[in-house]
């Protein structure tokens, strides 16, 4: 049944003002208007740490939980669920981005750069370019090895010129060798491949504190409600 509420202004004693919160809350049926509204403002570290918490439950609702238990508190379990999803975020940019350079540098194969260097270090300096497919006849040097077809009807090749004598028709373009080779990169790719593995793992981990976490999010918001009053 409802019923119209009875307006009542409580007083009491600076030093009493628990005592009176304390007691109104066991009475229960009761709502709050603060005297001074500019002061009953919550404590914005709890309502970060609520928002966190929430957060962190609404990841781990999808993820079967795993041994071992992660040996936690609350907010703490759920500020690393949250930097893992941040992690998670950061390495899936970061294997788009391998992928593309991967797939920009195809044309280099398997080929290491360190090899190149090995290479130098012997005397020996290839030098690449990139010629259209109907002028190759005309590069004339010491060794010449076409490596690879590109866009636009080009091919790029190989020159090493020991006697700096070469000759290329002036169609052709210097290609610069890649900053990374194709090996180094899928190297990286498998570790951030199998850190993402371990994040998983860690994850089922900290998907046992849900309930916990949960409960750290009532108290929480109970402890925003009694401070705004206190405050007000």
């Amino acid at each position: 049944m409802i019923v119209p509420m009875a307006k009542v202004f409580v007083a009491c004693r600076s030093r009493d003002r628990r005592k009176l919160l304390d007691a109104l809350g066991e009475m229960g049926v009761i709502h709050l208007k603060p005297v001074d509204p500019e002061r009953a403002a919550p404590d914005e570290k709890s309502l970060a740490d609520i928002r966190d918490i929430e957060r962190a439950v609404q990841i781990l609702a999808g993820i079967q939980p795993a041994e071992p238990v992660a040996d936690l508190p609350a907010i703490e379990a759920a500020r690393e669920v949250l930097a893992l999803q941040q992690r998670a975020a950061e390495r899936q940019n970061r294997l788009v981005a391998l992928d593309f350079q991967l797939r920009q540098i195809a044309v280099w194969g398997d080929v290491r750069l360190e090899q190149f260097e090995q290479l130098r270090s012997a005397g020996i300096d290839v030098k690449f370019y990139s010629v259209p497919i109907r002028d190759l006849g005309q590069v004339d040097a010491e060794l010449v090895q076409p490596l690879a077809p590109l866009p636009g009807k080009r091919m790029l090749i190989g020159v090493v010129d020991r006697q700096d004598t070469a000759r290329l028709p002036e169609s052709a373009e210097q290609s610069p060798l890649p900053q990374r080779d194709a090996p180094s990169l899928r190297t990286e790719a498998a570790e951030l491949d199998a850190q993402g593995k371990q994040d998983v793992r860690r994850l089922t981990q900290l998907a046992h504190l849900t309930d916990e976490m949960e409960k750290a999010a009532r108290l929480l918001r109970r402890k925003v409600q009694y401070d705004v009053a206190l405050r007000g």
